[in-house]
């Protein structure tokens, strides 16, 4: 098994149905948007939805974008 299947099987998550990805607080002490504040700044979907983020797939197309542009 390879460290992804190990890392899932030892967490659980649930994805809500309106929890604003970059507003709300997830695993961390602090929003995604203060924790990774340039790549908020250019995220095209500030204040959307994790569900409509996914259905959407904004985070893909967004940290495609930041990868083409040089933020990583």
């Amino acid at each position: 098994m390879d460290n992804i299947g190990r890392f899932k099987e030892g967490v659980k998550y649930k994805l809500g149905n309106g929890d604003r990805f970059w507003i709300d607080y997830w695993l961390m002490e602090t929003p995604l948007f203060q924790s990774f504040p340039s790549i908020f700044n250019v995220s095209n979907n500030k204040g959307g939805s994790m569900k409509s983020m996914r259905d959407n797939g904004s985070v893909g197309r967004e940290l495609e974008s930041m990868f083409k542009a040089g933020f990583f």
